[in-house]
C-alpha cells in the first residue's frame, strides 16, 4: 500500500482541509475498513498534537466506516479537515504517517506548504482535526449537505475552578454554534444554562471570580469584522450580568475584587468586575507594534504587588521585552 496526497479541494471559509489516496500496488485486492490513524510532524520532525475526531464537519462526512475493497493497482482514500488558527503559528504539518486500521506499520508522506495543515495548542479553534473514515472514492470522504455533516471536534472550550464554589465549564459544539452553554460542578451534581452569543466560536478566554465568570473571545478580524466581547456571568445564576465591547482580544485576571485585562491592541486596563466599564488604562504596545510586527500581550499575571503581562508574537514565542507595571 503507498500513500500519496489527493487533489486540493475548495474549502469553506476558515477550513482547511487535506484529501489523501491509498493506493494498493500489490498484485491481489485488499479489503480496508475503518479510520486512518495519523501523526503530523512539523519540519524539525517534532509532532503536532493535534486532537482528532470522526464526526464529521463542515467539510468531511460523518458516514460510519464500511469495507472498501481495493482491487489490484486501485486506491482507497480518506480526508482531514481543520479549522483556521487564531493564534498566528510558525508550525506547519510538514510530514505525515497513517496506520491503517488491522496493519501493522505505516505510510510516510512528505507535505507540500499546501494544503495547508498549520498547528495550534490546544484551546484554538484549529486545535483539532476531523478525519472521514476510509472510503472507495473522494466524494464519498466529502460532506455533501448545505449544512455541516457533523459538529467536528466536540471540546470544552473553556473551564475555571472558584475554590469555594467548584468547577465551571463553558462550552459548544461546533463552528456554527449561537449559543454557549455553562456548567457548573461541585459536589451537590450539576447546574447548566444555554445562552445566545453569535461569537461563541471565537470565546478563548476563562477567568473567574468572587463577582463573576468572565468570557472574552478573539475574533478573527479578517473573517468576522466585529468587536471582541467580554461577558461576565453570574456565578449563582449562570445568566449573562454585564458585556462589554472591545476593539480586540481580550484576556482577563481578578484578584480579590480587582480585576485587569489585556487587549489585543496593546493596552491592560482595569475594569469594573461587576459593570466591565472601564477604570483605568494604559498602553503599553504602539499600535505600529501591534499592526506591523504582530506584537500582542499576553493574559496578565500578578505576583508580588505587581501585574505583568509580556509581549508576545505566538504562542510559541515570547518577545524578549516584559513589560511589568504596579497595580495599585
Amino acid at each position: 500500500m503507498r500513500l500519496r496526497l489527493g487533489p486540493l479541494v475548495s474549502e469553506r471559509t476558515e477550513q482547511h482541509t487535506a484529501a489523501f489516496a491509498l493506493m494498493n500496488d500489490a498484485s491481489s485486492s485488499c479489503s480496508l475498513s475503518g479510520y486512518p490513524t495519523l501523526k503530523l510532524f512539523d519540519a524539525n520532525g517534532k509532532v503536532l498534537a493535534f486532537a482528532y475526531g470522526h464526526r464529521g464537519d463542515q467539510m468531511i462526512t460523518s458516514a460510519a466506516p464500511t469495507v472498501v475493497r481495493v482491487p489490484a493497482g486501485g486506491s482507497a482514500y480518506f480526508e482531514l479537515n481543520k479549522n483556521a488558527s487564531v493564534s498566528f503559528t510558525r508550525r506547519i504539518a510538514r510530514e505525515i504517517r497513517v496506520s491503517l486500521p488491522g496493519e501493522a506499520g505505516s505510510l510516510s508522506l512528505r507535505l507540500p506548504r499546501y494544503p495547508l495543515i498549520d498547528y495550534c495548542p490546544a484551546g484554538d479553534p484549529g486545535d483539532g482535526i476531523t478525519l472521514s473514515p476510509i472510503e472507495p472514492t473522494l466524494d464519498a470522504t466529502e460532506c455533501r449537505s448545505q449544512r455541516a455533516c457533523g459538529p467536528g471536534i466536540g471540546r470544552v472550550a473553556l473551564a475555571g475552578r472558584l475554590p469555594s464554589a467548584g468547577l465551571f465549564l463553558v462550552t459548544f459544539p461546533e463552528q456554527a454554534a449561537k449559543t454557549i452553554t455553562v456548567e457548573h460542578v461541585d459536589p451537590s451534581g450539576v447546574r447548566w444554562k444555554r445562552l445566545p452569543f453569535p461569537l461563541a466560536y471565537y470565546l478563548m478566554d476563562l477567568s473567574i471570580g468572587p463577582k463573576g465568570l468572565y468570557a472574552g473571545t478573539a475574533v478573527i478580524k479578517r473573517f468576522t469584522n466585529v468587536p471582541d466581547v467580554l461577558l461576565c456571568i453570574d456565578p449563582e445564576t449562570l445568566a449573562v450580568r454585564a458585556r462589554a465591547s472591545f476593539p480586540a482580544r481580550i484576556a482577563t485576571l481578578e484578584v480579590a475584587d480587582r480585576m485587569w485585562a489585556s487587549i489585543g491592541d496593546g493596552r491592560v486596563v482595569r475594569l469594573d468586575p461587576t459593570t466591565l466599564h472601564v477604570i483605568a488604562s494604559r498602553r503599553l504596545l504602539s499600535a505600529s507594534s501591534v499592526a506591523m510586527q504582530g506584537l500582542g500581550l499576553s493574559k496578565p499575571a500578578f505576583g508580588l504587588g505587581n501585574l505583568s503581562t509580556t509581549a508576545t508574537r505566538d504562542q510559541t514565542e515570547r518577545d524578549p521585552i516584559r513589560r511589568t507595571f504596579c497595580a495599585e
